[in-house]
């Protein structure tokens, strides 16, 4: 028993010593809080935490401040912070132990901001106007850039100022087709940070054309829609039967290059509205067309079904009896047209017949003219032969003449030309005259 309670002695006493003293230290922090330009801060609120422990305090008209703290243990770290108006300041000390001090110096602290921008509509037709509209917070006269980027990813800077609300706007030309983004930018001042709106996002887009229309087609009601641009986006199909209150989706669609027959399959007769919802594409608005229209019954589709055949059927009789009497009309221009060619041939056949006449006598005058012409070249060639043969006669008779004168000549004159020339001149005398002889008779 006795040493039971000596064993929970000791244990009591171990515990005593191991437990960890749970006493108080005192810290003093002290010390002067300082303006940008380095004047006190008077009335600047002072916060000190050390180790877990948080005092505050105002300086004084000389910046000075001091707070006492208690902590648990030394050494401690220090942080101290100051604020005055737009300006703050911390600063902090490790391993303090008893005083310590302490001198924070405030910097201006910019505000925080934030800017929105909006447009009415989200979809605005090619070469309207757009107004973008903002305003930044806090209010402030200040510039601010509003950027918007067009469909071929360009960006366009607009530099506005705002009012003293904080209230902007800018405007321009929405000159291209597509999807347009635009933010708005605020870059800040000596007192306020800057900031960036959201990115709003619109379409510019052309408003297509639809027309609907329904027709039933071998017992089948057939709705057609159809319009005049090229445009391929969704279609979607809603009937009412009790005069657009409710609407029911009926059938989804394709309108495909402006064109589209879709098939309704009703158990409503009579008259219903039929609402044709067009989606919007890159290029063109959506719309819808909202139609009155009459849905027949089976038996009614039936008639309608065969009254349509017979009229499509009488249409192309009419158009094939149309065709044969234009036909009809043209063989008959054609067969006038050769009976008139064929009289003019005729006309003129009868003309050449004439002409043929009339030839046929200047021919035959012509070769009596001949025969008369060729009798006279006849005597004109006898008598050209008669004289030909006097000329002949004559020559001779020249020629007879010349070769006795020149015999004369040459008897009468060689006597004399003997005795004045020399010998050896005697047979050239004699031959030129012999020379002169021959080119005569020639």
């Amino acid at each position: 028993m006795r040493s039971q309670l000596f064993i929970l002695t000791v244990v009591l006493l171990m515990s005593l010593f191991l437990t960890p003293s749970t006493a108080q230290v005192p810290i003093t922090v002290y010390g002067h809080v300082y303006m940008p330009d380095g004047s006190p801060a008077v009335g600047a609120s002072v916060t000190v935490k050390a180790g877990g422990s948080t005092g505050t305090t105002t300086t004084d008209s000389n910046g000075f401040y001091k707070v006492d703290l208690t902590v648990s243990s030394v050494p401690v770290s220090v942080t101290v912070t100051a604020k005055k108006g737009n300006y703050q300041g911390s600063a902090s000390k490790s391993n303090v132990e008893g005083a310590v001090q302490i001198d924070v110096r405030l910097k201006k602290v910019k505000r925080s901001t934030s800017i929105s921008i909006s447009v009415a509509e989200s979809e605005f037709s090619l070469n309207e106007t757009v107004v973008i509209n903002g305003r930044l917070n806090p209010a402030m006269v200040a510039t601010v850039y509003v950027y918007v980027i067009d469909p071929s990813k360009t960006t366009h800077t607009y530099t506005t100022t705002t009012s003293s609300d904080g209230r902007f706007s800018i405007n321009f030309k929405a000159n291209m087709l597509g999807q347009w983004k635009a933010y708005a930018s605020f870059p800040g001042n000596d007192d306020y940070l800057p900031s960036t709106s959201s990115t709003i996002v619109f379409y510019v887009r052309r408003t297509a054309s639809l027309e609907v229309n329904v027709e039933v087609v071998n017992g089948s009601i057939v709705l057609k829609c159809n319009s005049t641009e090229d445009i391929t986006a969704p279609l979607d199909i809603y009937v009412s039967i009790d005069n657009g209150t409710t609407w029911i989706k009926v059938v989804s669609h394709q309108l495909f290059h402006g064109s589209a027959e879709i098939p309704l399959n009703l158990t409503v007769y009579g008259k219903v509205l039929v609402k044709v919802y067009l989606h919007g594409t890159a290029k063109y608005s959506a719309l819808q067309q909202i139609k009155e229209i009459c849905i027949p019954s089976p038996t009614e589709a039936t008639l309608i079904s065969r009254i349509h055949n017979l009229t499509q059927t009488i249409e192309n009789l009419n158009q094939s009896l149309i065709f044969w009497k234009s036909r009809a009309q043209v063989l008959e221009e054609n067969l006038t047209q050769t009976i008139v060619e064929y009289e003019e041939v005729v006309q003129e056949l009868e003309q050449i017949k004439t002409e043929n006449i009339e030839l046929k006598g200047q021919i035959s005058q012509l070769q009596e003219e001949k025969s008369s012409l060729q009798q006279s070249v006849s005597e004109l060639s006898a008598e050209v032969e008669k004289l030909k043969d006097e000329v002949s006669m004559l020559r001779l008779y020249l020629m007879i003449a010349a070769v006795i004168s020149l015999i004369a000549g040459v008897g009468i004159g060689y006597p004399i030309g003997a005795r004045k020339t020399k010998p050896k001149s005697k047979n050239n005398y004699f031959n030129s005259c012999i020379l002169k002889l021959s080119i005569f008779l020639k």
